[in-house]
Parts: C-alpha cells; sequence; structure tokens
C-alpha cells in the first residue's frame, strides 16, 4: 500500500473545483478525481501524444541530478514506443542556478520540439 500524500490547493484551484461541482451537482473529490482520470492520468499515460514530455519540460529545477533524472526518464520512455521519431533532450542551465530541460523529436533532419 502506497503512503497517502497531502497537500494543498491555491485558493483559485479550490474556488475553481468547488464551482464546477457545484454546477454539476457532485462532490468536489469526485469532480476532482474525474478531472484528473481524464485530463491527467488518460493524458500521461498516452506515449505518443507527447503531453506528459511538454508538460515536464516546463519545470525548472534547483539541482541539476533532478533534471538529468527527468531526461533519462523522457529518454526511457521514448524507448518503450516503436516510431520513427528519434528524441534528443538536453539539461539546460540558466544564469540563475537553475535548470531545465530541453526535448524535442528528430526524424530526416525535422525536428520538433516538445520544450
Amino acid at each position: 500500500m502506497k503512503p497517502k500524500a497531502s497537500f494543498r490547493l491555491t485558493a483559485t484551484n479550490r474556488a475553481v473545483i468547488i464551482e464546477y461541482s457545484q454546477l454539476i451537482g457532485c462532490r468536489p473529490a469526485e469532480f476532482l478525481n474525474r478531472f484528473l482520470e481524464d485530463y491527467l492520468v488518460q493524458q500521461f499515460n498516452d506515449l505518443r501524444n507527447g503531453t506528459r514530455e511538454e508538460f515536464l519540460c516546463t519545470f525548472e529545477f534547483r539541482d541539476r541530478s533532478v533534471a538529468e533524472r527527468l531526461a533519462a526518464w523522457l529518454k526511457e520512455g521514448h524507448t518503450q514506443i516503436k516510431c520513427q521519431w528519434e528524441l534528443e533532450t538536453e539539461v539546460l542551465a540558466s544564469t540563475e542556478g537553475t535548470y531545465r530541460v530541453a526535448a524535442a523529436k528528430t526524424r530526416g533532419g525535422q525536428m520538433y520540439r516538445i520544450g
């Protein structure tokens, strides 16, 4: 059994969840869980659509090892699908001391930037 994690929602996110759950007459937890299933879990589990890669590459990291772990994870995930595109990743350092991951799919001289 996985340990339960506790976290807080921002006031804005909490208000939106309450607003839409009241609109359709369900509990906020039910609304949030269904939203996450439809728009996070299903999208992130589809290895071909690039949603998780695009989203995760928007984060900045204080620790280079975390950025490197993400870059390796992206490459590993790409090897699980059979496609004609190659995935290139690079850890970029900012002048402020943070790091991010840039990723792109390439094939035959064409490049589609992911993040």
